[in-house]
């Protein structure tokens, strides 16, 4: 079970991070500082001055401050359901090669080269 929920739990990461990867503006460091000016306008425009004084008092602070809010709040991709998904089928996969085994060493064998499969993967990644 511990070898299943790991994979699962890559799968998961995997997938919060490629949902990362594919937001447009994270191409480069200019793009990044445009979308944190371009919030900050918005919110000077609405009558939100807070944040731009803020900014000029520690403006690195603020940017990586509204940096990691953003990105933890990205709602695109589901990594709980990709773990979710990976459980199942991998418990399924695996329940199933189990029940086709003829022997106690046959199964042996399989849940060994699965668990090194799955530790070389985990490496890999």
């Amino acid at each position: 079970m511990r070898v299943i929920h790991k994979k699962a739990m890559n799968a998961g990461n995997n997938e919060r991070k490629d949902s990362v990867r594919n937001i447009a503006w994270l191409i480069c460091a200019e793009s990044i500082r445009l979308k944190y000016f371009e919030n900050l306008a918005e919110k000077v425009h609405n009558g939100e001055k807070e944040d731009a004084i803020r900014h000029f008092l520690n403006p690195k602070r603020c940017i990586e401050s509204w940096f990691v809010r953003t990105i933890n709040s990205n709602s695109s991709g589901n990594p709980e359901q990709k773990y979710k998904d990976t459980f199942s089928a991998e418990f399924k996969r695996v329940l199933q090669e189990i029940r086709t085994c003829q022997s106690y060493e046959k199964i042996k064998k399989f849940v060994n080269n699965y668990m090194i499969q799955t530790r070389t993967f985990s490496k890999a990644i």
